[in-house]
């Protein structure tokens, strides 16, 4: 292809290194092949030439294989290394769920919470079967941002084919912030999608209660 370019009149900007999965080159057509262009070139070799995609991509294999023995801050990187990709989030997000599970210090939360923003700002669905916004939701819940996570559970449910899991999220969800009746609409369809999640009749039995003492205490005012 580069001597057809060449042929045409255009150079072609190669890197300096050969790709093991991803060959990469630009051809540039129009300019003659002596043309200079040093700040194309520049930009290419910032671009694509010392850090290739096809760098990237060998070590976020690597990574990815190795996920479950890194830290917070590490998954955290690999994200921030690959751009706030939502596909590498998603396969960083149970692992990072373990480690929000143990504790993190107010710190980490506030960078996992802008983390969050910055992949779901790269996110454009395609139809492709990994809900990354229920992944999303998950893990603000994890640190107690409800009304945020609430906010993915919606985006999920409403991207993805009904699920129980989705639905008993947003059930309690709702119960955290004191929607009673939002709580019991979404526990009931939870339990109509699959009957053997107890867990949703529970938070079922949590709700009533929770408003009966919440009735309680405004009589007594």
């Amino acid at each position: 292809l580069g001597r057809v370019i060449a042929r045409r009149g255009g150079p072609a900007l190669l890197p300096t290194q050969a790709a093991v999965h991803l060959p990469i080159a630009t051809y540039l057509v129009g300019f003659g092949r002596e043309a200079l262009l040093p700040e194309t070139r520049l930009a290419f070799d910032d671009a694509l030439s010392r850090f290739s995609p096809d760098d990237f991509f060998l070590l976020k294999e690597r990574l990815e294989q190795q996920a479950e023995h890194l830290s917070f801050n590490e998954l955290i990187a690999q994200i921030r290394l690959s751009a706030y990709d939502p596909e590498v989030f998603y396969r960083c997000a149970p692992h990072l769920l373990e480690q929000v599970g143990e504790g993190l210090p107010s710190r980490m939360e506030e960078v996992l919470h802008q983390t969050l923003e910055r992949v779901w700002m790269r996110y454009f669905h395609l139809g492709e079967p990994h809900n990354v916004p229920f992944q999303i939701g998950r893990l603000l819940d994890a640190i107690g941002y409800t009304a945020e996570a609430l906010r993915y559970y919606e985006r999920a449910k409403a991207r993805y084919r009904p699920h129980p899991m989705i639905e008993l999220s947003i059930g309690v969800c709702h119960l955290q912030l004191r929607q009673y009746d939002d709580a019991r609409a979404s526990l009931r369809a939870c339990l109509e999608l699959d009957p053997k999640v107890m867990q949703a009749r529970d938070m079922l039995r949590r709700c009533d209660a929770a408003e009966a003492r919440a009735g309680r205490g405004s009589e007594a005012r």
